[in-house]
């Protein structure tokens, strides 16, 4: 009984996870047609309610999954560690990329209320409108989108049939 209320709380927070992200997502397509400031403030308060939600649900999966590993003594197979690599691996990479794009795009928005990027920490010229507008076209959300729903299909993959 233990074990199906750790695996209920697992995909209950990766579905979470995924539901979040999928604000977020919305957000990446928003931007890349939007022109308008309150629309690109809207989607930017999106995406950091999205990066919110999606933390706490990645934390809640990310334990359940350590403790359901270890009540169904996964830790001697692949699959599991196969699971692991690639969550750090699309976790990096994705993570990296999106949150370069909107920490760029939120501080040519208003650089007032965002932090610099690091390669604007040292920038004495405040960002103007075309900043922003070139910003805005470097969104990448196709990409990223393919490469999220690639990786779940496979993460599905390894823990429906734990291949090896």
């Amino acid at each position: 009984m233990a074990y199906q209320i750790i695996l209920y709380l697992h995909i209950a927070s990766a579905l979470g996870f995924f539901l979040f992200h999928g604000a977020t997502a919305s957000a990446t397509f928003g931007l890349k047609r939007e022109k308008g400031q309150a629309s690109i403030e809207v989607l930017l308060r999106m995406r950091e309610l999205g990066s919110a939600g999606g933390f706490l649900s990645l934390l809640i999966m990310l334990i359940s999954g350590i403790v359901l590993a270890f009540m169904g003594r996964y830790w001697s197979d692949i699959w599991i560690w196969a699971s692991i690599a690639i969550f750090l691996v699309i976790g990096t990479v994705m993570g990296a990329s999106g949150r370069n794009y909107f920490d760029r795009v939120s501080y040519a928005f208003d650089s007032e209320k965002y932090k610099a990027p690091k390669d604007k920490k040292d920038d004495p010229e405040p960002p103007t409108e075309d900043d922003l507008a070139v910003e805005l076209a470097k969104g990448r959300p196709v990409m990223l989108t393919v490469t999220g729903i690639a990786s779940l299909v496979l993460f599905l993959w390894l823990m429906m049939f734990k291949p090896f």
